[in-house]
């Protein structure tokens, strides 16, 4: 396979500078061994089931590196219960889901799920982040909040750590904490982090980060995408909720190569 090199994705060790989100321990090994880096998502998993999800990812990876996008977001209450959390729900926002489950005939919820009996809270994140001080992942990145001295701990244990920002704002309020790279996502992402789009918030953060490597993410799922944020200054691409990357890894070597080839060599217009 064609080796894409830039400066961080050399120092991460991947053989192309792509990065690939997902839930599955099965797509996020399958993504590193397609020679990028796998980057499995803990927010759907209790504290104490994230050591034995990492341990699933390196089994099938062996010593290649590969990451986890965590979440500690702000404003979590600690002494709230499931119970008091729907009790203090506004009854206008109530009303307005009980009408789209009438109105499309969405049957009650017959088992537990997470979203329906986990409330997560800072002490639920802190035993997410310990899991992760205790673990061999090689990268961490935040996908949304962070804390200082979160940043500090896991550098302390040898991750290489970064964060998603939206927003140039986003950036500013991170700048100095000892970040390692910055995630630009553009709004194409689903939305989860701002309302602006890759090719705007892309070069921007490019030019006010330094020497702060920015990789790319929201709306990147072809050849010529990727070729463009390379093009913008990223230094590695994060294609929309790893899809592409799942192709790249199911697909077989000529996919790639067709893909790959479209970087190295885009069409004329």
């Amino acid at each position: 396979m064609t080796k894409i090199a830039t400066r961080f994705a050399e120092r991460l060790g991947l053989d192309v500078p792509i990065l690939g989100f997902s839930h599955s321990v099965d797509v996020t090994a399958a993504i590193t061994k397609a020679g990028g880096m796998g980057v499995y998502g803990i927010a759907h998993d209790a504290p104490d089931k994230v050591g034995g999800k990492i341990a699933a990812v390196r089994q099938q990876i062996g010593s290649q590196p590969f990451a986890v996008d965590i979440m500690i977001p702000k404003g979590m209450p600690e002494a709230e219960t499931l119970e008091s959390v729907r009790a203090n729900l506004p009854p206008d926002h109530v009303k307005y889901v009980d009408s789209l489950a009438e109105k499309y005939q969405v049957p009650a919820a017959t088992k537990k799920t997470f979203f329906n009996s986990i409330l997560r809270t800072p002490s639920y994140f802190e035993g997410q982040l310990q899991a992760l001080l205790d673990s061999d992942v090689d990268v961490v990145a935040f996908g949304i909040g962070l804390t200082a001295d979160a940043v500090s701990r896991l550098k302390a244990e040898g991750k290489v750590v970064g964060a998603l920002i939206g927003n140039p704002r986003h950036f500013q309020a991170y700048r100095d904490i000892g970040l390692d790279f910055i995630v630009a996502q553009g709004s194409e992402a689903g939305g989860h982090t701002g309302t602006i789009g890759t090719m705007v918030l892309v070069p921007e953060i490019v030019q006010i980060a330094g020497d702060l490597p920015v990789l790319a993410a929201g709306g990147i799922g072809h050849g010529s995408q990727i070729a463009a944020a390379l093009a913008m200054g990223a230094l590695l691409l994060l294609p929309s909720h790893g899809v592409p990357l799942l192709l790249l890894s199911l697909c077989g070597w000529s996919f790639r190569a067709a893909c790959i080839g479209r970087v190295l060599h885009p069409p004329i217009p």
